[in-house]
C-alpha cells in the first residue's frame, strides 16, 4: 500500500512540474510575442 502512495506523490509532482513548465512556456511565449507586437509598432 505504501508503494501505491509513493507512485501517486511521484505523479502529483511530475503533473505539477508539467503545470510549472506549460505556465512558464506560455509566459515565455505571450512575452516575446508582444515584444514583437511592440517592435513592428514602433
Amino acid at each position: 500500500m505504501s508503494e501505491f502512495f509513493a507512485s501517486l506523490s511521484v505523479l502529483a509532482k511530475i503533473s505539477a512540474f508539467r503545470d510549472n513548465l506549460e505556465v512558464f512556456v506560455n509566459r515565455a511565449v505571450f512575452m516575446s510575442i508582444v515584444r514583437t507586437t511592440h517592435v513592428l509598432s514602433v
